[in-house]
């Protein structure tokens, strides 16, 4: 049964991730370009998923899981601020805080 957690934790992270992208696009786009915005946002979710399972392996032999997900982790805080919501709302003005 614990076995089962982290599997459940992943679903639910990408869950939230997949709803949190939907919400901003949605504010942070103009309808007319919605759809192709967020086909897009799929695709490049899907994307990396499936470059992440091919790589992840070759990363982890020799450096290790643990680095590779440290690793990971700052590479995400690097690039955040980039796609903050508040940049998003200045940017666009959308009202969206």
């Amino acid at each position: 049964m614990v076995g089962l957690a982290r599997p459940g934790l992943v679903g639910a992270a990408s869950v939230q991730l997949e709803a949190a992208t939907t919400t901003v696009i949605q504010a942070a786009v103009p309808p007319s370009q919605a759809a192709g915005v967020l086909g897009l946002a799929d695709s490049l979710m899907v994307g990396a998923g499936v470059v992440g399972a091919l790589v992840a392996p070759l990363m982890t032999q020799p450096a290790g899981t643990r680095a590779v997900l440290v690793l990971a982790g700052l590479a995400a805080a690097a690039v955040a601020p980039a796609f903050s919501r508040r940049r998003l709302v200045q940017d666009n003005g959308s009202g969206l805080t």
